[in-house]
């Protein structure tokens, strides 16, 4: 009997031990997924290529992994940060903002050319208002009745008469250049869109035919990087570098201006410290549409050799300040598996790429005259609802996994 009963003891020992050992792997295996849903930056770059692998295997279950290509590689830091107004432009007089604006038009163009046609608004000291045109400019400006240090735009448009499009600000805000070789085009005439996820262009290296010739997709994407970070005429604050947010491709089936060609439309976006800045789309719709100003800019070409138009790149110059760095990020697995559990078990989203960028957020209105942007790093989930083919972006904070934004769009991928 005692020895029956030393063997019920031994077994229940063992037994213990067993289901110790048990807990102690579960428990180790649950500190390592935990290790996982967040860490330091350089961590989450680390892991950020096996986080994309999980969604190729399936592991969420709600989500669909399409082909897309993106990184995380050059990301340096990630802050919280602010865009500092430059204000330089009050400081000066309106001529000498004058000659900054004119030499920014020469670089654009590159070219000598009638500017004549140029006009802009003189106040004053009676309190009218008077048109001003670019030859009598400096004139006017040592008029005793010009009663402003600064104007507000330097405008004129002859395109439809084979001239050129120039609008400009002294703030160099509200930049609009065009040769007009592409007529009255507008980004909103390509619908097609193919994205770029940080910096990784989503779509085949295609061949157009341009105006001068054809060339690899690839190429005109190289000579418009090269053109916005060497040989722009806007300047650009220090830490920034411009990148591609995607590419728009309109040929002469859709838009018939272009007789036989091809026209190229890519929007820009900003980059601090390898973490691009969203630069967003015009066509959210429903209750998803987006209020936040976004930064982008549009680089058209109709040519190989140079830009046709040059739009909307706003003021590239304030500038950055870090308010905090942040030290540890949630991974891109962890916000992968946020995004689907709040799904839910009824749609499936096909996910077209993940990538970490800057977005806005809201500025209060007593700071509003001193700073041009507050942003913060989020995850951002493209994707499309195979439910209805909705082309949708959801945005996840990267400390406390917040889904911040989910917005829903109108043009194809």
């Amino acid at each position: 009997f005692m020895n029956k009963n030393k063997k019920i003891v031994i077994m229940l020992l063992l037994l213990l031990i067993v289901v110790g050992i048990v807990v102690i792997i579960i428990a180790n295996s649950r500190k390592k997924e935990d290790a996982a849903e967040a860490g330091e930056v350089s961590y989450i770059k680390e892991t950020f290529q096996t986080d994309i692998d999980g969604l190729k295997d399936g592991k969420y279950d709600n989500l669909k992994y399409m082909d897309f290509v993106t990184t995380i590689d050059d990301v340096e830091g990630v802050y919280r940060i602010e865009i500092e107004r430059d204000l330089g432009y009050e400081k000066r007089t309106f001529l000498e903002n004058f000659k900054i604006m004119d030499d920014v038009v020469d670089k654009f163009f590159q070219e000598e050319f009638d500017k004549s046609y140029l006009v802009t608004d003189f106040h004053m000291e009676d309190g009218t208002v008077e048109d001003v045109y670019y030859n009598d400019i400096e004139n006017v400006c040592a008029d005793e009745r010009y009663n402003s240090p600064n104007i507000e735009f330097l405008f004129g448009n002859t395109i439809s008469e084979g001239g050129y499009m120039v609008q400009t600000s002294e703030s160099l805000n509200a930049t609009w250049f065009s040769r007009g070789e592409m007529g009255a085009i507008s980004a909103n005439e390509f619908k097609k869109v193919y994205p770029y996820f940080s910096g990784k262009r989503q779509v085949e290296d295609v061949e157009l035919n341009m105006r001068d010739g054809t060339i690899k997709l690839s190429e005109l994407e190289g000579k418009a990087l090269n053109y916005v970070n060497s040989q722009f005429p806007l300047p650009v604050s220090d830490d920034i570098s411009i990148g591609i947010g995607d590419v728009r491709i309109v040929d002469n089936k859709v838009y018939d201006k272009l007789e036989n060609y091809d026209a190229v439309c890519f929007k820009m976006r900003r980059i601090y410290k390898g973490v691009p800045f969203e630069y967003g789309s015009s066509y959210a719709e429903g209750i998803y549409v987006d209020d936040y100003y976004h930064d982008s800019g549009e680089l058209f070409y109709v040519k190989g050799e140079y830009p046709d138009t040059m739009l909307s790149f706003g003021m590239l110059d304030g500038k950055v300040v870090e308010k905090e760095e942040i030290k540890e990020i949630i991974s891109a697995g962890a916000a992968l598996q946020i995004i689907s559990d709040r799904i839910g078990d009824n749609s499936i989203y096909d996910v077209y790429g993940v990538e970490l960028v800057y977005r806005n957020c809201e500025i209060p209105e007593e700071r509003k005259a001193s700073i041009q942007d507050i942003l913060e790093p989020r995850w951002k989930i493209t994707t499309v609802n195979q439910n209805d083919d909705k082309y949708t972006m959801f945005y996840v904070d990267v400390v406390t996994g917040e889904v911040t934004q989910r917005f829903e769009y109108l043009f194809d991928m």
